[in-house]
C-alpha cells in the first residue's frame, strides 16, 4: 500500500487485495476523488493526462508526492513496499 498526504488528505493506494482502490481522507459523501486529485496536482505542478483514470492518477499523484522536496505546507509519507 502506498500513501501520501498532503494538507489535510491523505491518498492511499489500495493493497493487492484492493488494488484498484483509490482512497483519500478526509472526503464529504458527495465529493470525488478525482477533483480533489486534480485540485492537489494543481497546487504542486503535477501534470495529469486525460487518458488516465482515477487509479492510474492516484497512483502516479502518490508516486510524485513521495519523490518531490516537500516544504512547510506539505506532508508526505511512503507506507508499505508494494506498488
Amino acid at each position: 500500500m502506498k500513501t501520501a498526504k498532503f494538507k489535510k488528505y491523505t491518498i492511499t493506494i489500495g493493497d493487492l487485495k484492493h488494488a484498484n482502490k483509490v482512497i483519500i481522507t478526509p472526503i464529504k459523501e458527495k465529493e470525488s476523488a478525482m477533483k480533489i486529485m486534480k485540485e492537489i496536482a494543481k497546487e504542486v505542478g503535477f501534470q495529469i493526462e486525460e487518458k488516465w483514470n482515477t487509479h492510474m492518477v492516484g497512483r502516479k499523484l502518490v508516486q510524485f508526492l513521495n519523490l518531490s522536496n516537500p516544504n512547510e505546507e506539505v506532508v508526505y509519507e511512503n507506507v508499505g513496499d508494494n506498488n
